[in-house]
């Protein structure tokens, strides 16, 4: 298996394991993958307490050999899981980061 197929599989997997998790005290609300093969994205729908729940939890995006992490809305360390999932941590690209402090995160995923 190729690189890209590896990781491709490593993200939908981790992401799947994402939606499994979800959030209990939210029964109402349900959890999507939507994904492409390229990009993932997992939304939080639903609603709670009289509420409308549309969040977006994780947005990441497979460009060339790398990942893109655009969002992480959780408290979850989705780069250390990545990795133990297989990515190579500098394949890892933090977007909302500048690069120094993008280096900086990838050391933490070792």
């Amino acid at each position: 298996m190729d690189k890209i197929t590896n990781y491709q599989e490593a993200i939908k997997e981790e992401m799947t394991y994402q939606l499994e998790l979800g959030y209990s005290d939210m029964p109402e609300v349900t959890y999507k993958l939507i994904e492409d093969g390229f990009q993932f994205i997992v939304l939080a729908v639903g609603w709670h307490e009289n509420k409308y729940v549309h969040d977006l939890w994780f947005h990441l995006e497979l460009i060339e050999d790398k990942i893109w992490i655009y969002e992480n809305n959780t408290d979850y360390q989705l780069g250390k899981a990545l990795v133990q999932r297989g990515i190579d941590k500098d394949d890892l690209v933090v977007a909302w980061l500048d690069r120094e402090e993008d280096v900086q995160v990838q050391a933490l995923a070792a």
